[in-house]
């Protein structure tokens, strides 16, 4: 992980919260997308689902 990713992290960490602040709950997905496949097997959720 280089700067640009922690600063990026920050910022969405940052758009996250200020989004929970206005009542609206958010969630990072991106990071689960990469490993759709082993959660999908793991959680036994069905390939329609369009979440990834």
């Amino acid at each position: 992980m280089n700067r640009a990713d922690i600063i990026a992290a920050l910022y969405l960490h940052a758009v996250m919260m200020a989004a929970l602040g206005h009542g609206l709950e958010t969630c990072a997905q991106q990071a689960f997308a990469r490993y759709h496949q082993v959660i999908s097997a793991q959680l036994a959720i069905p390939d329609r689902f369009a979440g990834w």
